[in-house]
């Protein structure tokens, strides 16, 4: 009783910072809030026996860590980060492949990885919204509560992102 509710625990706090994420207006904020999100759902998905997500999401903290420093260094700019990251995605993907479910959390990773690479925080906002609906399915099927809670109010704030942000800018090119 007491791991089911730390995990769910892990999962509300985990959410909190991915939510706010989306109301930042400056990228790094965007992908620290989304990093520190990302070490709390580690664990999470991790002691609700889910390795593959977990994993995934150990890579995302790598991945957000390079991707904090674009347009600081040039090792950081390269696109080739992008295919490291997601060919990293596939491999983890399919050793820890345990279902067709588990396809889910790899397309989002993928995708992910486009929308944090981006400069523009409007572009990161709308690229994570085909992030954001693939992990809201896969939480639903594998019993992650605050998830699945998390995604649905990732979406509201993406939304809400994007009109707090996007009012006075008219492109949302990347």
């Amino acid at each position: 009783m007491f791991f089911n509710i730390t995990t769910q625990v892990l999962s509300v706090i985990g959410m909190g910072f991915t939510i706010t994420s989306f109301q930042n207006k400056d990228r790094n904020k965007i992908i620290l809030f989304q990093t520190i999100g990302s070490v709390l759902w580690f664990f999470h998905y991790l002691m609700l026996g889910r390795e593959t997500p977990a994993l995934l999401n150990l890579v995302s903290i790598a991945r957000n860590t390079v991707f904090i420093y674009r347009g600081k260094k040039k090792w950081a700019d390269s696109l080739i980060w992008i295919f490291v990251f997601n060919a990293f995605f596939i491999v983890i993907g399919a050793l820890g492949y345990k279902d067709l479910w588990d396809i889910l959390p790899i397309a989002a990773s993928l995708v992910s990885s486009v929308a944090l690479y981006v400069t523009k925080e409007n572009s990161i906002r709308l690229l994570s919204l085909g992030v954001s609906p693939v992990w809201l399915i896969y939480n639903v099927r594998v019993g992650s509560i605050g998830g699945t809670i998390c995604e649905i109010f990732d979406l509201i704030s993406i939304f809400v992102g994007l009109y707090r942000y996007g009012r006075k800018k008219k492109s949302f090119r990347g």
